[in-house]
Order: structure tokens, then C-alpha cells, then sequence
């Protein structure tokens, strides 16, 4: 595709074309947004794993390095997750607002579904199904990276937060009775 020549124009008062190509190019866009995040997110894990795998040793690093790493990834990985997701989630809400007003054209052929998306700004139009699948992934995602990040903090930090957390729970806990 990218070593096509572009396609002619349409004419200036052509705004069915104007659209087609706006959607076409949303669509484009949020493609390359998805597979930018699952980019990220590989490496991510990459790095996470490597590090796991290196057994806790990184030669010629402080002692806090490892635990700091460890837990900096997980939280990158959370952050990465919300953001990356709202922002292909707000391109396939645009690429529903172009076919709405593409729809909305007189006299346009039926090339989308009309009862698409919904009337307003685009902050309004709901997820489709593609976005849906989008969100459950992410949430799941996010879940994975605050389970590992948890797990990080037991492993490295609990002896240190053991004393604060016991002072939190009841007395009859801290028995064990």
C-alpha cells in the first residue's frame, strides 16, 4: 500500500469522497495506534521477563535498582494500557462520527449502516464492536499489569511494609485467632 501512488482527488464539492477518505484514513489511524500499543505493551513484558529471568541480579546496579525496575514496569504498563486505549477508542469514535455525517449526506449511497453511531458531537457516539472488544482487552491488560505489580510489591517490599500493614488490621487478626 505504501508504495502506491495516491488516488486522484475528488473534486472540491465532492464531500461524500471527502468523507470516504477521512474514514478510510481513521480507520488507517487507528490501526497503526493498535499495533503501537501492542508494541509497547510487548516490550513491556519483554523487559519485565528479562529482568525477572536475570535472578534478581543486574551487574554493577544499586540494590534498589532491581525492585525499583520491577515495579516502574508494571505501573508503565498500566499507564500505557488507559492512555493508548482512550486514544484508539476516541479514533473509532471519529471514524463513527465520519460515517454519520457521511450518512447524513443528501442523496449518499448506502455504504454504512444508517443506524450507526448516534446524532451529536463526537465524545457521544458509542462503542462499536470493535471498540468493545478494544476496552475488554485493555481492562484485562491493566488487570494483569496491577497483579504483577502486587505480586512485585509481597516480593520485594513486603518485610519492610509488614509492620505498617499489621497496624491496619484488627487485633484479633494479628493473632491469628
Amino acid at each position: 500500500m505504501d508504495n502506491e501512488p495516491d488516488a486522484p482527488r475528488p473534486a472540491a464539492s465532492d464531500h461524500g469522497a471527502h468523507l470516504i477518505d477521512l474514514i478510510v484514513n481513521q480507520d488507517d489511524a487507528a490501526q497503526s495506534w493498535l499495533r503501537f500499543f501492542f508494541t509497547i505493551e510487548s516490550a513491556l513484558a519483554a523487559a519485565f521477563l528479562l529482568l525477572i529471568n536475570n535472578g534478581g541480579h543486574v551487574a554493577g546496579a544499586p540494590r534498589w535498582f532491581m525492585p525499583a525496575v520491577s515495579l516502574l514496569i508494571p505501573l508503565l504498563g498500566v499507564v500505557f494500557t488507559r492512555a493508548l486505549m482512550r486514544i484508539v477508542l476516541r479514533q473509532n469514535q471519529w471514524q463513527i462520527w465520519f460515517i454519520r455525517r457521511y450518512n447524513a449526506l443528501p442523496g449518499a449511497d448506502r455504504v454504512f449502516p444508517p443506524d450507526i453511531g448516534r446524532d451529536g458531537a463526537v465524545e457521544l457516539q458509542p462503542d462499536g464492536y470493535v471498540s468493545r472488544i478494544v476496552r475488554h482487552i485493555g481492562r484485562w491488560i491493566t488487570l494483569a499489569w496491577l497483579v504483577i505489580a502486587l505480586l512485585v510489591v509481597i516480593a520485594f517490599f513486603w518485610p519492610d511494609l509488614k509492620p505498617y500493614v499489621s497496624g491496619l488490621l484488627p487485633v484479633s487478626w494479628r493473632s491469628g485467632g
